[in-house]
Protein backbone atom coordinates (compact mmCIF):
# COMPACT_ATOMS: atom_id res chain seq x y z
CA UNK A 1 0.00 0.00 0.00
CA UNK A 2 0.96 3.95 0.05
CA UNK A 3 1.84 4.36 3.22
CA UNK A 4 4.16 0.99 3.37
CA UNK A 5 6.10 2.39 0.14
CA UNK A 6 6.31 6.04 1.67
CA UNK A 7 7.84 3.99 5.12
CA UNK A 8 10.00 1.80 3.54
CA UNK A 9 8.74 -1.23 4.69
CA UNK A 10 7.00 -3.37 2.00
CA UNK A 11 7.27 -6.87 2.26
CA UNK A 12 8.87 -7.84 -0.93
CA UNK A 13 7.69 -10.84 -2.32
CA UNK A 14 9.98 -11.65 -5.06
CA UNK A 15 10.15 -14.12 -8.27
CA UNK A 16 13.12 -15.18 -9.89
CA UNK A 17 16.36 -16.62 -9.99
CA UNK A 18 18.19 -16.45 -6.75
CA UNK A 19 21.56 -14.75 -8.12
CA UNK A 20 19.33 -12.05 -9.75
CA UNK A 21 17.31 -11.50 -6.39
CA UNK A 22 20.64 -10.90 -4.69
CA UNK A 23 21.51 -8.33 -7.00
CA UNK A 24 18.47 -6.62 -6.94
CA UNK A 25 18.79 -6.82 -3.21
CA UNK A 26 20.79 -3.34 -2.11
CA UNK A 27 17.60 -1.50 -4.33
CA UNK A 28 14.61 -3.61 -2.66
CA UNK A 29 15.92 -2.88 0.60
CA UNK A 30 15.70 0.51 0.21
CA UNK A 31 12.09 -0.23 -0.06
CA UNK A 32 11.15 -3.08 1.84
CA UNK A 33 11.78 -4.10 5.52
CA UNK A 34 11.58 -8.02 4.54
CA UNK A 35 12.32 -9.98 1.72
CA UNK A 36 10.90 -13.18 0.64
CA UNK A 37 11.89 -15.05 -2.21
CA UNK A 38 9.17 -17.38 -3.33
CA UNK A 39 10.45 -19.22 -6.47
CA UNK A 40 10.63 -19.16 -9.89
CA UNK A 41 9.22 -16.44 -12.17
CA UNK A 42 5.55 -15.53 -11.12
CA UNK A 43 5.68 -17.05 -8.13
CA UNK A 44 5.93 -13.59 -5.64
CA UNK A 45 2.99 -12.15 -7.81
CA UNK A 46 1.09 -15.70 -7.45
CA UNK A 47 1.57 -14.76 -3.29
CA UNK A 48 0.48 -11.61 -3.75
CA UNK A 49 -2.98 -12.74 -5.35
CA UNK A 50 -3.33 -15.13 -2.55
CA UNK A 51 -2.76 -12.23 0.07
CA UNK A 52 -4.96 -9.90 -1.69
CA UNK A 53 -7.90 -12.73 -1.97
CA UNK A 54 -8.31 -12.46 1.66
CA UNK A 55 -8.30 -9.05 1.96
CA UNK A 56 -10.77 -8.44 -0.55
CA UNK A 57 -12.86 -11.04 0.48
CA UNK A 58 -13.06 -9.55 3.91
CA UNK A 59 -13.98 -6.53 2.74
CA UNK A 60 -16.82 -8.03 0.79
CA UNK A 61 -17.95 -10.11 4.09
CA UNK A 62 -17.54 -6.80 6.01
CA UNK A 63 -19.50 -4.79 3.10
CA UNK A 64 -22.38 -7.07 3.31
CA UNK A 65 -22.49 -7.30 7.04
CA UNK A 66 -23.02 -3.71 7.32
CA UNK A 67 -25.55 -3.73 4.62
CA UNK A 68 -27.67 -6.72 6.42
CA UNK A 69 -27.47 -4.95 10.03
CA UNK A 70 -28.55 -1.39 8.59
CA UNK A 71 -31.12 -2.43 6.91
CA UNK A 72 -32.34 -4.24 9.96
CA UNK A 73 -32.40 -1.17 11.87
CA UNK A 74 -28.80 -1.44 13.40
CA UNK A 75 -26.61 1.97 14.21
CA UNK A 76 -24.01 1.53 12.22
CA UNK A 77 -21.11 3.31 14.28
CA UNK A 78 -22.05 0.60 17.16
CA UNK A 79 -21.93 -1.78 14.77
CA UNK A 80 -18.32 -0.98 13.70
CA UNK A 81 -17.55 -0.73 17.39
CA UNK A 82 -18.59 -4.16 18.58
CA UNK A 83 -17.05 -5.98 15.40
CA UNK A 84 -13.98 -4.35 15.96
CA UNK A 85 -13.95 -6.40 19.03
CA UNK A 86 -14.87 -9.11 17.51
CA UNK A 87 -12.47 -12.31 16.82
CA UNK A 88 -12.41 -11.12 13.22
CA UNK A 89 -11.41 -8.00 13.89
CA UNK A 90 -7.77 -6.69 12.49
CA UNK A 91 -5.36 -3.91 11.80
CA UNK A 92 -7.03 -3.31 8.94
CA UNK A 93 -10.33 -2.45 9.71
CA UNK A 94 -8.85 -0.82 12.95
CA UNK A 95 -7.75 1.77 10.80
CA UNK A 96 -10.20 1.86 8.13
CA UNK A 97 -13.44 2.63 10.62
CA UNK A 98 -13.52 5.53 9.53
CA UNK A 99 -14.14 4.80 5.53
CA UNK A 100 -16.36 1.48 6.36
CA UNK A 101 -18.51 4.31 8.34
CA UNK A 102 -18.36 6.61 4.93
CA UNK A 103 -16.05 9.22 6.50
CA UNK A 104 -13.52 11.19 3.59
CA UNK A 105 -10.35 8.88 3.53
CA UNK A 106 -6.32 8.53 2.30
CA UNK A 107 -6.27 5.83 -0.71
CA UNK A 108 -4.21 3.19 0.40
CA UNK A 109 -5.07 0.56 -2.36
CA UNK A 110 -7.91 1.86 -4.71
CA UNK A 111 -10.75 -0.38 -5.44
CA UNK A 112 -10.25 -0.88 -9.66
CA UNK A 113 -6.38 -1.88 -8.71
CA UNK A 114 -8.10 -4.69 -6.12
CA UNK A 115 -10.35 -5.24 -9.06
CA UNK A 116 -7.20 -6.08 -11.79
CA UNK A 117 -6.15 -8.53 -8.83
CA UNK A 118 -9.49 -10.11 -8.48
CA UNK A 119 -10.00 -10.50 -12.16
CA UNK A 120 -6.31 -12.30 -12.20
CA UNK A 121 -7.24 -14.41 -9.35
CA UNK A 122 -10.59 -15.78 -11.25
CA UNK A 123 -8.07 -16.14 -14.44
CA UNK A 124 -5.11 -17.49 -12.27
CA UNK A 125 -7.76 -20.06 -11.18
CA UNK A 126 -9.40 -21.02 -14.38
CA UNK A 127 -5.95 -21.55 -15.65
CA UNK A 128 -5.38 -23.93 -13.28
CA UNK A 129 -8.52 -26.07 -12.90
CA UNK A 130 -9.45 -24.22 -9.73
CA UNK A 131 -13.02 -22.84 -8.99
CA UNK A 132 -13.18 -19.22 -7.61
CA UNK A 133 -16.83 -19.21 -6.71
CA UNK A 134 -16.32 -16.72 -3.66
CA UNK A 135 -13.80 -14.65 -5.88
CA UNK A 136 -16.26 -14.49 -8.83
CA UNK A 137 -18.75 -13.13 -6.46
CA UNK A 138 -16.14 -10.17 -5.24
CA UNK A 139 -15.63 -9.05 -8.94
CA UNK A 140 -19.40 -8.59 -9.52
CA UNK A 141 -19.06 -6.05 -6.62
CA UNK A 142 -15.45 -4.19 -7.48
CA UNK A 143 -16.74 -4.00 -10.78
CA UNK A 144 -19.97 -2.46 -9.97
CA UNK A 145 -17.92 0.09 -7.92
CA UNK A 146 -15.87 0.91 -10.72
CA UNK A 147 -18.68 1.10 -13.25
CA UNK A 148 -20.28 3.45 -11.06
CA UNK A 149 -17.55 5.59 -10.77
CA UNK A 150 -15.94 4.66 -7.45
CA UNK A 151 -12.69 3.31 -8.72
CA UNK A 152 -10.46 5.92 -7.48
CA UNK A 153 -11.94 5.56 -4.18
CA UNK A 154 -10.52 3.49 -1.28
CA UNK A 155 -11.39 -0.29 -0.87
CA UNK A 156 -12.30 0.63 2.58
CA UNK A 157 -15.52 2.22 0.69
CA UNK A 158 -16.75 -0.30 -0.79
CA UNK A 159 -18.51 -1.08 2.66
CA UNK A 160 -20.38 3.08 1.64
CA UNK A 161 -20.91 1.69 -2.29
CA UNK A 162 -22.69 -1.65 -0.73
CA UNK A 163 -24.71 -0.04 1.51
CA UNK A 164 -26.16 2.69 -0.98
CA UNK A 165 -25.92 0.71 -4.54
CA UNK A 166 -26.08 -2.96 -3.52
CA UNK A 167 -29.86 -2.71 -3.21
CA UNK A 168 -32.51 -2.16 -5.43
CA UNK A 169 -30.14 -0.93 -8.15
CA UNK A 170 -28.14 -4.39 -8.28
CA UNK A 171 -30.74 -4.81 -11.36
CA UNK A 172 -29.31 -1.66 -13.42
CA UNK A 173 -25.96 -2.45 -12.14
CA UNK A 174 -25.48 -5.28 -13.85
CA UNK A 175 -26.06 -3.89 -17.34
CA UNK A 176 -23.66 -0.73 -16.57
CA UNK A 177 -21.11 -3.54 -15.69
CA UNK A 178 -21.91 -5.33 -19.07
CA UNK A 179 -21.25 -2.11 -21.00
CA UNK A 180 -17.91 -1.04 -19.83
CA UNK A 181 -16.53 -4.07 -19.18
CA UNK A 182 -17.91 -6.84 -21.37
CA UNK A 183 -18.87 -10.00 -19.96
CA UNK A 184 -21.21 -12.81 -18.90
CA UNK A 185 -24.09 -12.65 -16.75
CA UNK A 186 -26.34 -15.83 -15.59
CA UNK A 187 -29.19 -15.69 -12.74
CA UNK A 188 -28.02 -17.67 -9.46
CA UNK A 189 -30.87 -20.18 -10.02
CA UNK A 190 -29.11 -20.69 -14.39
CA UNK A 191 -28.17 -24.04 -14.97
CA UNK A 192 -26.50 -24.61 -18.53
CA UNK A 193 -26.69 -27.79 -19.85
CA UNK A 194 -24.58 -27.13 -22.72
CA UNK A 195 -21.45 -25.08 -23.17
CA UNK A 196 -21.19 -21.64 -23.81
CA UNK A 197 -18.34 -21.88 -26.77
CA UNK A 198 -20.81 -21.61 -29.85
CA UNK A 199 -22.43 -18.18 -28.47
CA UNK A 200 -18.71 -16.27 -26.87
CA UNK A 201 -17.91 -15.02 -30.61
CA UNK A 202 -21.79 -13.26 -30.46
CA UNK A 203 -21.44 -9.42 -29.69
CA UNK A 204 -24.58 -9.62 -27.35
CA UNK A 205 -27.01 -12.37 -26.43
CA UNK A 206 -29.71 -13.06 -24.29
CA UNK A 207 -31.52 -15.95 -22.82
CA UNK A 208 -35.09 -14.98 -22.58
CA UNK A 209 -37.48 -16.53 -19.69
CA UNK A 210 -40.64 -14.99 -20.22
CA UNK A 211 -41.47 -11.07 -21.82
CA UNK A 212 -40.17 -9.70 -18.72
CA UNK A 213 -37.17 -11.44 -16.84
CA UNK A 214 -33.45 -12.05 -18.61
CA UNK A 215 -31.94 -15.43 -17.36
CA UNK A 216 -28.59 -15.10 -19.10
CA UNK A 217 -26.72 -11.95 -20.78
CA UNK A 218 -23.37 -11.95 -22.47
CA UNK A 219 -21.99 -8.48 -24.21
CA UNK A 220 -19.17 -7.11 -25.60
CA UNK A 221 -18.00 -3.48 -23.89
CA UNK A 222 -19.98 -0.82 -24.79
CA UNK A 223 -22.56 -2.55 -27.63
CA UNK A 224 -25.82 -1.17 -28.37
CA UNK A 225 -28.58 -2.83 -27.24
Amino acid sequence: TIPHVLQGKLYAMVGGDAADLERARPVLEKLAGKIAHMGPNGAGYAMKLCINLGLAAFIQATSEALALGTREGLKLEQMLDIMSEAPTANGWFAGKKGALKGDPADVTLDLKTMRKDIMSMVATGAVNGMPMPLSAGMLASFSAAVAQGWGDKDIGDLAKFFRENMGQKSDILRYEILDRFGGVYLDLDFIALKPFDALLPADFFAGVRSEEHTSELQSRPHISY
